[in-house]
């Protein structure tokens, strides 16, 4: 019986994770390809325009996700946040240089 009770508790703990991490990358990617336009649009020079869309961007993404799992109680919260930090990196620096080049 105790051993049920801990599979359920963490099975309901991954499927949290889960969701959250699904939830939150959805609501990040809409926000976050606005705020990377924005935050661009913003430098004065190709360097600023670069250092403040990819750096600003990924910061608030990657608080984001910290405290979206931090309050759902995620286990691991870098192991579950670390695909979409790579990849949201590799995707504002590539908009940001295509952005560059125009």
């Amino acid at each position: 019986m105790a051993l049920r009770k801990a599979v359920l508790s963490i099975f309901a703990a991954l499927v949290m994770a889960g969701l959250t991490q699904g939830l939150m990358s959805f609501l990040i990617t809409v926000f976050i390809v606005l705020l990377m336009i924005w935050l661009f649009d913003r430098g004065r020079s190709p360097v600023t325009k670069f250092l403040f869309a990819v750096i600003g961007t990924n910061t608030v993404g990657v608080g984001s996700l910290t405290a979206a799992h931090l309050l759902a109680g995620t286990p691991d919260v870098l192991q579950t946040i670390l695909p979409s930090m790579l990849i949201g990196t590799a995707m504002t620096v590539v908009y940001s240089l295509t952005r560059l080049r125009r």
